[in-house]
């Protein structure tokens, strides 16, 4: 399957979401009230090169936020609240991890994604309640995940 990713935004209600499928469902981000939610979500499996379409559209979520509501990039400068944002690059199992944390709402992860270079897929993990976090959070894990999915691409 390939994914696909479909973008609304609202600009005079300050909302703009994307929603990914592979062919149904798989997950989404929100932007609302100056915070950023992720659904609770079932466990998913995605292609390296389905990798590269996801995140070319967070890509193209991130840099639509940035552009259409100028108010989010004074969040650049905000203490983060308590989280975790990491990559393992690990040769037993041959994998590169991303996972990441939040205690914004109940501590749950916002992403724990595992992608195993010799079969050249990524799986992402089951989350098990939907989970808000601080622009702050999303703005600086952004870049970290980017450089993960350019880890993947590289593989």
């Amino acid at each position: 399957m390939t994914l696909t990713g479909i973008m609304t935004q609202n600009t005079s209600g300050n909302t703009q979401n994307i929603v990914y499928n592979n062919p149904g469902f798989i997950d989404s981000i929100t932007y609302a009230s100056n915070g950023i939610t992720y659904p609770k979500a079932s466990t998913f499996t995605l292609s390296q090169s389905d990798c590269s379409l996801f995140l070319a559209y967070k890509l193209q979520f991130y840099n639509a936020l940035l552009q259409n509501f100028k108010t989010v990039t004074s969040y650049f400068n905000i203490e983060l609240p308590v989280c975790l944002m990491e990559i393992q690059s690990l040769s037993s199992p041959n994998t590169i991890r991303y996972h990441q944390t939040s205690t914004s709402t109940p501590t749950t992860h916002v992403y724990n994604i595992t992608f195993d270079r010799d079969a050249l897929t990524a799986t992402f993990a089951a989350r098990p309640s939907a989970i808000t976090i601080t622009l702050q959070e999303y703005l600086n894990a952004f870049q970290l995940i980017q450089i993960f999915f350019n880890q993947i691409a590289l593989a």
